[in-house]
């Protein structure tokens, strides 16, 4: 009879026990959900950042003033006296504090979108204009020159380099300008966009905008063409189109008796259609000078090395354009224009961009919606250029129509070359 009182208490305190260790578990509304440790991201304006628990330790960079008067407070990390640091990035009153050679960032703190704070040599920016300009120049004018010579071996040179421009044409637009309208769209600093496919919006605007141009630019050539000739004529230029598909009055290669004419290179369509092209490679050429003469720290190397390669297989596929041309007595000197506007182009925005470095964010809105429009827009007319003018015309309707297979074989190998070239440098550039 004694022991059971005492089971009895054994047994209301292990089950007082139990029911102190999961109450929880049982008798609790919902469960709280665990949150985990943020991390902190590292901030946009330093050079190598290493994670401590919740901080970064940066090396390699340099100190700037505070966004915001309230950015001076220190952040949440007690372990540490970082009163006397000095706030160069802040979110809702958390900053990322300099001490020495390193940062202490605070979790929660967000992506700065402020100017980074790189260093910047001047004397190489300037030295990379020179080379630009040079590397631009050989480009566009290489082709030209291959293209007055009468040599037979030259000829085959300058056709193939006629087709590897158009493989560095369309890459161009694919590689570098649509993907780069891409990610300066979906930048954090820019904001949520309501329509997320504004880069490919934008192109497509720019391919139909330069086809309603071309259509009537090319009945009025058409119409003027029929009104300078005789009814006789004009009544038997129509038939055979009807019948023939004839693009003769289009300045296009055409048939007759199943044979293929060679491209009307002095006609006014042909001369449009170059001028769009180097329309296109200017627009965005400008903006790459501007963002490479703003740019500084470790990456502006690598990056100008690229984009030589780029301004210089550009200017391959520009120039064999330009060359194909046939001017009017007295027009020869708008071939020497187009150079000079495409050789100084990029220069010139190097030029804008050192200037403008101290008040040019790359990572300000404005900046980040002109470029990203410009190089859609850009990327449009390539595209429309490229696969249009450059492919369909020379391919389906010209000389490659009825071409030797060696001479197919060539102008397939060097297209294909001039894709992977240009896509190649896309990796840097």
């Amino acid at each position: 009879m004694l022991g059971s009182p005492m089971l009895v208490a054994l047994i209301l305190v292990l089950s007082s026990s139990v029911s102190s260790a999961v109450p929880t578990a049982i008798t609790t509304s919902p469960p709280t959900r665990v949150v985990a440790r943020q991390i902190p991201p590292s901030p946009t304006n330093s050079g190598t950042c290493i994670l401590h628990i919740d901080h970064y330790h940066c090396t390699g960079v340099e100190s700037s003033a505070p966004s915001t008067p309230e950015s001076s407070a220190a952040p949440s990390n007690e372990n540490e006296d970082l009163s006397s640091g000095e706030v160069i990035s802040d979110t809702g009153g958390e900053g990322c504090v300099q001490h020495g050679t390193h940062f202490h960032c605070p979790a929660g703190v967000q992506i700065s979108c402020t100017p980074p704070q790189e260093d910047y040599d001047l004397g190489l920016h300037i030295g990379a204009l020179f080379v630009l300009l040079v590397a631009s120049l050989f480009g566009v004018l290489l082709p030209i020159v291959l293209g007055t010579r009468t040599n037979h071996h030259v000829s085959n040179l300058f056709f193939a380099l006629k087709h590897f421009g158009t493989g560095i044409i369309i890459s161009t637009a694919f590689i570098h300008l649509l993907i780069h309208a891409f990610v300066l769209f979906a930048n954090e600093c820019l904001g949520e966009l309501g329509f997320e496919a504004t880069a490919p919006a934008i192109a497509m605007a720019a391919v139909m905008v330069i086809f309603a141009i071309d259509f009537v630019a090319a009945r009025m050539i058409a119409a003027h063409s029929e009104s300078s000739l005789p009814p006789d004529v004009v009544n038997v230029k129509i038939e055979s189109s009807s019948k023939s598909g004839d693009l003769t009055a289009l300045g296009h290669s055409h048939e007759h008796d199943g044979t293929v004419a060679a491209y009307d290179e002095s006609s006014k369509i042909a001369h449009w259609e170059v001028h769009i092209l180097e329309a296109g490679i200017i627009f965005h050429s400008v903006m790459i000078g501007v963002t490479l003469g703003a740019q500084g720290g470790s990456g502006f190397v690598p990056t100008f090395c690229a984009i030589v390669f780029h301004q210089f297989f550009e200017g391959l596929g520009l120039g064999a354009r330009i060359a194909l041309l046939r001017w009017p007595n007295g027009g020869a000197y708008k071939k020497w224009l187009m150079c000079a506007a495409y050789t100084l182009v990029t220069p010139v925005g190097i030029a804008i961009g050192i200037g403008a470095r101290s008040s040019f964010n790359l990572n300000g809105r404005s900046t980040l919606l002109a470029i990203g429009i410009l190089d859609s827009i850009s990327a449009g007319i390539l595209l429309y250029t490229g696969i249009v003018h450059l492919l369909f015309i020379e391919w389906i309707h010209g000389e490659l129509l009825n071409a030797s297979r060696i001479r197919l074989t060539v102008a397939i190998v060097s297209l294909i070359l001039g894709l992977f070239a240009m896509s190649f440098i896309g990796k840097w550039a």
